[in-house]
């Protein structure tokens, strides 16, 4: 394939038109991680917490965890299909590097992030320089990467460290690979492989950019498809077995959630398309200016946090006939304008394996923009230049929309950037464009309630249950609000100016909302224990919170009766009946003690030993002659005594 460009398109030689310029493209490179400076003295703000600061891998320093773990902590991981082994590396010699001092470790995170950014800028240069034909508008091309505000979430967040590293070494693997082409170096190509690796390594966005390197000897070299089927193929073996390397780890690490995230697997397959190709018209939208925050506003729900909404009715089929012509657009551009082509692919491709046509589930981050900005920072200056090409007298026009586009990118990346100082500043500026979003509210909430200012969390928890309603979704908003409850103005937990009666009402609140909810119903029947034991009540009222602890526990047991802690709820309902003066029903809990304690036997053995299993035998020896004093009739005696024989022969 070999195109003729027509008169005043561009060149389609693919070759620098000169080595120089670097000197400049530092100072741009410098500048755009000084832009980010500030964020040194961020906090960390919502994934960071899961996977670096909570994340035992980088507490303990397990190196090799690092590399063979999955990226999400082992209690989070829930089948998602995330391998970033460098990112987390990354930050595990960080964390050594600083001694174990989360502040200072805090500090290296953000230091790294800002230095990775000024790197990927300068990464992108030989790229822009040799799609823009000229030193002068790479550095243009390099200067709108820079400032772009889809940036704002991919620096000042440590989880954008992914991004940076993805970014990085696809950019280099291309401009390595094509450095080869130019000149038969094989160092060069040795190089685009160490590069891949590097960007594999850091995220699987950077897997589908190898697809650029034939579509350019395409393009731009003007090689046959004969050619790299024969020799000039054999440059792609290298990247082929780092891909294949890649795909064998990946594979060996996540399983059978490689490619499909948990979150997907239960969706038909039309379900993800129509969602992927919704998701392909967000990330267009928000590639050209992304005047929204985040995307908790694009594509989650404000009443429903940490779900996609799904497309339906007659949308659900024509999502993917819409996205079409967003993937399918660069066909024309082959004959006439192969560079632009070759952009508007090298656009697209770092979607599919997040937001794109690839068949996952998945919301619509900006960091998940994070390569696609370099490129389409390219297709911006390689498009003025065509325009000026065919019409010099647009020239002024384009300078003033440039000029109007880089202060509002400026603008917005200003305002956003300290958004992203912690949690809270985050969600406030989520509900100022949004004030209805329940995952706003909610998180504001859970803040305030950790540190301690009850009063201000029980205002954004009712918020957020304002928002969603009697949903099922404001569930953990009421369970919250009334574990605020627990607490009085002394900050002591069920002490005497706790207000446990107005936490008992807002328990049995969220139990109407979700009534199997397990914690709730423990909650409920913890308070009402507690309820029981304050002075002043009258022995009907005492009598009846008692009655309530134990229906409460009761519940919970045939909600949850394979639940490892069971056992322990019957030995609580044991000691209320006896509160209350029911022989019966303390026998019968009893007993279900030592009976729980026994199918516990083997778990024991293995994770405490012996020597636990030996006092968890004297405690159910105690508990069923706890049952026997207790007067049961001769038929539920024998039972209880011949229970008893077992353990003492144990």
């Amino acid at each position: 394939m070999k195109p003729s460009p027509a008169s005043g398109t561009l060149p389609v030689s693919g070759r620098p038109p000169s080595t120089g310029g670097w000197a400049v493209a530092a100072v741009i490179a410098a500048v755009a991680a000084l832009l980010y400076l500030p964020t040194v003295a961020f906090d960390f703000t919502l994934d960071d917490v899961h996977v670096v600061k909570e994340n035992p891998v980088l507490q303990r320093a397990w190196w090799w965890d690092a590399i063979a773990g999955s990226y999400w902590p082992d209690q989070l991981t829930d089948g998602a299909n995330n391998w970033r082994p460098l990112a987390t590396l990354s930050w595990c010699f960080e964390r050594w590097a600083a001694g174990g001092s989360e502040p200072l470790a805090l500090r290296w995170h953000h230091a790294s992030n800002v230095v990775l950014h000024g790197l990927a800028v300068l990464a992108l240069f030989p790229i822009a320089r040799r799609f823009c034909g000229s030193v002068q508008a790479a550095w243009v091309a390099c200067a709108l990467f820079a400032m772009h505000p889809a940036h704002t979430e991919v620096v000042p967040p440590l989880v954008g460290r992914t991004d940076l590293i993805a970014a990085l070494g696809g950019f280099w693997m291309c401009a390595a690979f094509w450095r080869f082409r130019d000149t038969g170096g094989r160092h060069w190509l040795a190089l685009s492989a160490l590069a891949y690796a590097v960007g594999l390594g850091g995220k699987e966005s950077a897997a589908p950019l190898v697809l650029l390197l034939p579509l350019a000897d395409l393009l731009w070299h003007g090689r046959s498809w004969r050619e790299l089927l024969g020799r000039a193929g054999l440059a792609y073996l290298p990247l082929l077995a780092v891909a294949v390397l890649y795909a064998f780890a990946r594979i060996s690490v996540l399983g059978e959630h490689t490619i499909v995230h948990a979150h997907a697997a239960p969706l038909a397959m039309i379900d993800r398309l129509s969602f992927a190709g919704r998701n392909t018209w967000v990330s267009a939208w928000l590639l050209a200016l992304p005047v929204r925050f985040h995307h908790l506003l694009t594509t989650v729900p404000s009443n429903a946090p940490f779900t996609f909404p799904q497309p339906v009715g007659l949308m659900r089929g024509l999502w993917p006939l819409l996205a079409l012509p967003l993937w399918l657009g660069w066909v024309p551009l082959l004959q006439r304008v192969p560079t632009a082509a070759l952009l508007w692919v090298a656009v697209l491709l770092p979607w599919l394996p997040t937001s794109g046509l690839l068949p996952v589930a998945g919301g619509v981050s900006l960091r998940f923009l994070f390569i696609s900005t370099g490129f389409a920072a390219c297709a911006a200056v390689v498009g003025a230049q065509f325009v000026v090409r065919r019409h010099s007298s647009y020239l002024p026009a384009l300078r003033v929309s440039a000029l109007i586009w880089s202060v509002v990118a400026l603008g917005i990346t200003w305002r956003q950037i300290p958004n992203w100082r912690d949690n809270r500043t985050f969600f406030r500026a989520v509900l100022s464009e949004e004030p209805r979003c329940y995952t706003a509210n909610y998180a504001l909430g859970t803040s305030f309630a950790l540190t301690g200012d009850l009063v201000e969390a029980r205002k954004w928890f009712r918020l957020a249950i304002d928002v969603a309603s009697d949903s099922p979704q404001s569930f953990r908003a009421r369970e919250n609000l009334a574990m605020t409850f627990e607490y009085g103005p002394s900050g002591r937990r069920f002490g005497p100016d706790a207000p446990l009666a107005r936490a008992l009402a807002l328990y049995h609140d969220a139990l109407r909302v979700k009534p199997d909810a397990l914690i709730a119903n423990l909650a409920a029947a913890t308070v009402s224990s507690r309820l029981a034991e304050r002075s002043g009540l009258t022995a009907v009222e005492r009598q009846a919170y008692q009655s309530h602890a134990f229906e409460q526990l009761v519940r919970t047991i045939e909600s949850h009766p394979d639940h490892p802690s069971a056992y322990l709820w019957h030995r609580r309902a044991a000691g209320i009946a006896i509160a209350l003066g029911d022989n019966r029903l303390a026998r019968r809990e009893l007993a279900a003690t030592a009976a729980g304690r026994a199918a516990r036997k083997q778990w024991v053995l293995d994770h405490e030993g012996r020597l636990e299993w030996s006092r968890e035998t004297q405690r159910a020896i105690g508990e069923l002659e706890e049952a026997l004093w207790l007067m049961p009739p001769p038929d539920e005696e024998a039972t209880l005594r011949a229970a008893l024989e077992v353990w003492r022969e144990r």
